[in-house]
């Protein structure tokens, strides 16, 4: 037993090495590529190592960063806002990836395996209307942002199913979630009352389409503050509230 993981950690520090020396190889003709290489094992690791904490940060660059600056920092595609692999991107990606992995070795309940298997039902239907949008020939980037926000937010599922069988994630993803979503309601008001002054681009945003009246539109968890409004106000009505 001893010997066998010897020579495992033996034949994992060799592989380590050799990559390093790869990246170190690439990083003097390609240091872009170098770096993306970089980025992409790092969020892997993050993703298999701490499933929580790589939870926490996909939900916090989904919610609290403004779609302006999501929409500057990206692979391919045109300028900003152009389209191309986000870095939210990146972190969704790698947590499906665990989740494909991790989900098949656990012992699921019946609702859990209702949910995997409309989840996977509504991934697949996602990825036929992007085939179908593009055979219409539309733009690949306004497929891919719809494709994105579709099929993301249904596999954002399996990636919370996987990340709650480690042990003790329950308490941990509750805490990260009272703590961001503290943090998206102070967000909103920053926007709302600061304005202009919140940041440029990051405040408010005026002459929103398909709008006939109103101050704007908040940027980051757009959709969160209705179903944030419900839950509280149910809650405060519930009388079930003891202390804090």
């Amino acid at each position: 037993m001893t010997h066998a993981l010897g020579r495992r950690s033996l034949l994992q520090t060799a592989l380590l090495a050799a990559l390093a020396v790869l990246i170190g190889l690439l990083a003097a003709r390609h240091p872009s590529y170098a770096l993306a290489i970089a980025g992409l094992g790092i969020v892997m690791l993050i993703a298999f190592m701490a499933p929580v904490t790589h939870l926490t940060i996909l939900i916090a660059l989904t919610t609290l960063v403004p779609y302006s600056v999501s929409g500057s920092y990206h692979f391919g595609g045109g300028g900003s806002g152009g389209g191309g692999i986000q870095i939210s991107d990146v972190f969704l990606l790698a947590g499906l990836l665990r989740a494909v992995l991790v989900l098949p070795q656990l012992r699921l309940s019946r609702r859990q395996l209702v949910v995997v298997g409309l989840v996977v039902l509504a991934c697949l239907f996602t990825l036929f209307e992007a085939w179908q949008g593009l055979r219409a020939g539309q733009p690949l980037s306004e497929v891919g942002a719809e494709f994105r926000g579709l099929a993301g937010g249904f596999g954002f599922a399996l990636i919370v199913i996987a990340a709650l069988a480690a042990p003790g994630a329950n308490p941990r993803v509750l805490r990260a979630l009272a703590v961001l979503g503290l943090a998206l309601g102070l967000e909103g008001i920053a926007q709302w009352t600061l304005g202009a002054s919140f940041g440029g681009d990051f405040g408010v945003r005026s002459g929103v389409s398909l709008t006939s009246s109103g101050t704007g539109q908040l940027q980051g968890g757009l959709f969160a503050f209705p179903v944030a409004v419900t839950i509280a106000t149910a809650a405060l009505a519930s009388g079930r509230l003891r202390g804090w």
